[in-house]
């Protein structure tokens, strides 16, 4: 599960956008355009910058989920992946901020 996610994100620190979008599920593309995906990512863009670090990992009924938290400069966020399996691999077909929090300043 996780390493689709790390993937993902991996692929959006470098900046390769479209690599990330196509590595989605088919059913996430369906629902999802790549602009409305690379607006999700202008609104959080601590997802594309921050560096992360895999909270939890489940499976239930075929579905996978992965939370993962990333934290930027100004905010830390817990998003939740939900994938499932497509060829033999899981791929992400869903992307929710869980938490969003403010990153606390090294003096406070």
């Amino acid at each position: 599960l996780a390493p689709a996610v790390t993937k993902m994100l991996a692929e959006l620190k470098s900046g390769d956008l479209k690599a990330a979008y196509q590595g989605t599920s088919s059913g996430f593309k369906a629902v999802t355009s790549y602009e409305k995906f690379e607006n999700f990512l202008k609104r959080f863009p601590v997802i594309k910058e921050g560096s992360f670090a895999v909270q939890k990992e489940s499976v239930d009924q075929g579905v996978g989920k992965v939370q993962v938290e990333i934290k930027g400069q100004e905010e830390t966020v817990l998003v939740e992946y939900t994938l499932s399996k497509e060829n033999d691999a899981w791929a992400i077909w869903g992307i929710q901020i869980v938490k969003q929090n403010p990153t606390p300043s090294a003096d406070s």
